[in-house]
């Protein structure tokens, strides 16, 4: 489910990211961006807000790629995202280079809250809090 959504991102395809998480998702699922500064930041509820979260990503960046993309299970309901995020501004072309991981928390085998970090230690150090 993951990479095939990032895949989607990665050629614009707003359409195919949002088939690709649709089944899995909650419709109540809450996701928290921490990359504020680049997209705006907070609170999104359900695959409308995530859909508009990633919307807004396409339309500041030409290009977008999630490389070394790791996963790391916490159990059967907790899955750290961890990757490199590239992109490159769309009004400025300028390239940008960050670390970024994201934490998934299931319930019923559908994600049920999100939140997203802009180091692989922030959703690392995120994630134990969340196991104990």
């Amino acid at each position: 489910m993951f990479d095939r959504a990032f895949d989607a991102l990665e050629r614009g395809d707003l359409e195919e990211f949002t088939d690709a998480i649709r089944d899995r998702t909650d419709p109540a699922c809450e996701f928290r961006s921490g990359i504020g500064s680049v997209v705006g930041g907070g609170s999104y509820r359900g695959l409308d807000g995530i859909r508009s979260w990633f919307a807004d990503v396409l339309a500041t960046s030409s290009e977008r790629h999630w490389r070394n993309r790791r996963y790391e299970s916490r159990g059967d309901e907790l899955l750290v995202y961890l990757s490199d995020f590239e992109f490159t501004g769309a009004s400025s072309g300028a390239p940008v280079s960050t670390e970024t991981g994201a934490v998934f928390e299931f319930e019923n085998e559908r994600v049920v809250r999100i939140n997203s970090f802009t180091s692989h230690d922030e959703a690392r150090s995120f994630a134990e809090t969340r196991v104990a």
